[in-house]
């Protein structure tokens, strides 16, 4: 348990630091373990510079996949991925292998429980990543999928991340304002955990990082809605 906890905050930590270039290769599939992760969000995209999932709030969640290679070469504690400028090498570098957009949520809803449906009934479980403050979903999916493994979590467990409009920068505190001036930001993680159990996900564990642990900790939202977990 130990090892597992310095394993963690060193994987966690990783998300305050900078980042390396976000690479899809989907030939690594053929050399790396694969693992899925599950992605529902309330980033929208910056018409400005076309960046997809940014700081800005999409009035819908919206849901994605990204399936994350596993290189066979990994030490463990070792966080390793693609420099900028630099070629991937998928013996040594967490790459995505791909990137599902999905249409709604019905159709990720589909995609999930097929997933889930490979545990047997009583081990159909979920992990969720709330994010912290200043990171993108690509990056995060990314860096879930290191923990996946540095972490030796079960394969019962599937990798869920819920991305929320953190903001960037020197704007901590709107993204702060983005969570405790405005329900939205909660309202979307609680309908996603819906989704979830939809999907027939039987139990959920949640694991947050700084700003992240906001969006969980507003108690008096969650409480309210928690009735619909079990209906």
């Amino acid at each position: 348990m130990t090892a597992f906890r310095a394993v963690l905050i060193l994987a966690l930590l990783a998300a305050c630091t900078p980042r390396g270039a976000i690479v899809v290769d989907p030939a690594a599939a053929e050399v790396g373990t694969v693992r899925p992760v599950f992605v529902g969000t309330s980033r929208g995209k910056d018409e400005e510079t076309g960046t997809d999932y940014a700081r800005f709030r999409n009035p819908d969640t919206r849901f994605a996949r990204f399936d994350i290679s596993i290189p066979p070469a990994h030490q463990p504690g070792r966080i390793t991925y693609t420099a900028p400028n630099s070629a991937p090498d998928p013996q040594t570098d967490f790459l995505t292998t791909r990137e599902i957009i999905y249409d709604g949520p019905s159709a990720f809803r589909a995609d999930l429980s097929r997933e889930l449906r490979k545990s047997p009934p009583g081990s159909r479980e979920a992990v969720v990543f709330v994010h912290g403050f200043n990171i993108c979903v690509h990056d995060v999916a990314r860096q879930f999928g290191q923990l996946i493994v540095l972490g030796e979590l079960p394969t019962c467990l599937t990798p869920v991340v819920f991305g929320w409009p953190c903001s960037k920068g020197a704007s901590y505190f709107n993204g702060k304002r983005a969570i405790y001036d405005d329900d939205a930001v909660v309202n979307h993680f609680v309908d996603f955990l819906v989704d979830l159990k939809r999907s027939g996900c039987e139990e959920v564990h949640l694991l947050v990082h700084s700003l992240g642990a906001a969006v969980v900790s507003r108690r008096k939202t969650l409480d309210v809605s928690t009735s619909s977990w079990y209906a």
